[in-house]
C-alpha cells in the first residue's frame, strides 16, 4: 500500500499529513478537517466542495497531485505525494 503525504495550505498556515491508502483520494475532507479543526465549521461551503472535487495531476511530475479552492473568505491548496517502497 503506498504511503501518501499531504501538504495542506488554508488561509497562509500550512500542516503535512501522512498515511497509507489505497485510494488518497478517499479522505481528502477528512484531513483537512483533523489538519484544521475549524475548517468544518468555518467553511462548510468549501469542504462540500472539497468533497466532490478531483485533485488534477502535477504537470512533469509523477505520483504529484494538487488541488486549490478558494472561498469567499478562504484559500485551500493540497498536494499530495505518493511514496512506493
Amino acid at each position: 500500500m503506498p504511503l501518501y503525504t499531504y501538504v495542506v495550505t488554508y488561509n497562509g498556515k500550512t500542516a503535512v499529513h501522512q498515511e497509507r491508502r489505497n485510494n488518497f483520494k478517499e479522505s481528502i475532507g477528512q484531513i483537512a478537517c483533523s489538519l484544521f479543526p475549524r475548517f468544518e465549521l468555518r467553511e462548510s461551503d468549501l469542504l462540500s466542495v472539497l468533497m466532490r472535487s478531483q485533485p488534477l495531476p502535477v504537470p512533469n511530475a509523477k505520483r504529484v497531485w494538487r488541488l486549490s479552492l478558494s472561498g469567499a473568505e478562504a484559500d485551500f491548496e493540497m498536494h499530495v505525494v505518493e511514496t512506493r517502497e
